[in-house]
């Protein structure tokens, strides 16, 4: 068993930023595709009900730099998009590693109401908490596919990511 922080430590960085590197060939997805990173959202499974009616639909694997989660409440759905940042988080809600991109083409400058922004908030919480704890090696693995928002953009679109 060994900790993230362990990890990163040991390799000498200290964001995750620094630690990975993006492609940078505009259009080329990433088509390794590995498990999906549950173990960032655990104990929260499948149907997982999380803040005002809102619950867990699915988890991508890691696929062009990014986890995609799909949360629904009713007959909505949203994907949120799990990233890397470079300790400047763009998403409504954060961890020490990972940002919560949520997809609606509204360029960051839409309000985000206020019982998704507790749902997200409600899973930065539980990603802060797992990102550190003591889990086998190789459930990291796939992160180091994974990329910060800004870096996505550049390397596929923004018209790409969805």
């Amino acid at each position: 068993m060994q900790t993230r922080r362990t990890l990163l430590q040991s390799i000498g960085f200290t964001t995750a930023g620094a630690l990975f590197s993006a492609p940078q060939a505009h259009g080329m997805g990433d088509t390794i595709r590995g498990e999906a990173p549950w173990w960032l959202l655990s104990p929260l499974t499948l149907k997982s009900q999380l803040e005002y009616g809102w619950s867990i639909q699915s988890l991508s694997p890691i696929q062009d730099g990014a986890s995609i989660l799909t949360i629904q409440r009713g007959m909505n759905s949203l994907r949120v998009h799990i990233c890397l940042h470079d300790g400047k988080p763009k998403g409504i809600a954060y961890s020490e590693l990972f940002d919560l991109i949520v997809m609606d083409h509204g360029r960051g400058v839409r309000p985000v109401p206020e019982e998704l922004a507790s749902a997200l908030l409600l899973l930065a919480d539980t990603m802060r908490e797992n990102e550190w704890a003591d889990v086998p090696k190789h459930q990291f693995d796939g992160i180091h596919r994974m990329m910060t928002h800004a870096e996505r953009v550049r390397s596929f679109g923004a018209s790409h990511l969805q």
